[in-house]
């Protein structure tokens, strides 16, 4: 065997799995759900499988579950990762008033959300490069609505949820990706 195919046979072997593998961990993910505020979407301990890179290289849309770092502080070493949907993006006028949710102007309908009261009383416009979240049981989620968490900074978005694959009874896809009916 010569150098050369020697070393090809290397690259093939060792260097595509590895290679294969960082581009694999660099776009997907895992998350769990920890808690009640996005009942009855999820449940407390749901897996998700979370996209990394497409909210790297598009917006994300409102009704997209998102995964991101917040601010609330899970240990001295790290932030807590929360995960929520995608209410208001940038330039969106959202106001909470008398229980209800309008995005510019208009109240939003909430099919996923099994509560038709919301707390709180706003009026905010979504600046750039920010998002406006909110938990779908929104009597238990802590979400932009608090001074604690506030506006999402697009930059600390993990990722999109895209299927939740635990508990398997309820293997779900969340996010229609690829158009599949």
């Amino acid at each position: 065997m010569n150098l050369k195919t020697k070393l090809l046979s290397i690259l093939k072997d060792y260097l595509v799995p590895v290679l294969i593998a960082l581009i694999i961990v660099n776009i997907v993910g895992i998350s769990f759900v920890l808690g009640e505020s996005m009942e009855p979407t999820l449940d407390d301990k749901d897996v998700l499988v979370i996209n990394k890179i497409i909210p790297r290289l598009t917006n994300v849309n409102r009704g997209d579950i998102v995964i991101f770092k917040s601010t609330l502080e899970k240990n001295r070493f790290s932030n807590k990762i929360l995960v929520k949907r995608v209410i208001g993006v940038p330039g969106d006028k959202v106001e909470i008033m008398n229980g209800d949710v309008y995005i510019n102007n208009v109240i939003l309908e909430e099919e996923y959300t099994n509560y038709s009261y919301t707390d709180g009383d706003l009026s905010l416009v979504v600046p750039s490069n920010k998002i406006f979240v909110l938990g779908d049981n929104r009597n238990r989620s802590e979400d932009s609505r608090s001074s604690r968490i506030g506006l999402v900074d697009k930059k600390d978005i993990i990722g999109k949820a895209v299927v939740r694959i635990f508990p398997f009874d309820n293997l779900e896809l969340l996010d229609n990706i690829f158009g599949l009916e």
